[in-house]
């Protein structure tokens, strides 16, 4: 339990997990391409974030418990993911 933001590390954005109990911040996607606009889904079990990792922002998914090895799932270009109410959609602005 905790709050998702998006830390600005040294120039570059990464998403970190700041715990509810005031523990130290945990780094959740931290590469060296910019990251930022997680959001986990209804059911807990997915973390869905944009990265410019391929040379633009695109939405990626993993799964919460190791979100760092996530699957890129817009095509062309994609940023702020929002999941349906159910988690099982996942929408995002696409330029």
């Amino acid at each position: 339990r905790g709050v998702l933001v998006t830390a600005d590390r040294g120039g570059n954005r990464d998403v970190v997990l700041l715990p509810a109990d005031g523990g130290p911040a945990r780094p959740l996607v931290a590469t060296p391409a910019r990251e930022g606009a997680a959001r986990v889904s209804p059911d807990g079990r997915w973390l869905a974030w944009q990265s410019d990792a391929s040379g633009r922002d695109e939405v990626y998914v993993g799964p919460a418990s190791a979100p760092g090895r996530g699957t890129r799932v817009s095509a062309a270009g994609g940023v702020h993911p929002a999941w349906g109410p159910g988690g099982r959609e996942l929408f995002h602005w696409a330029g």
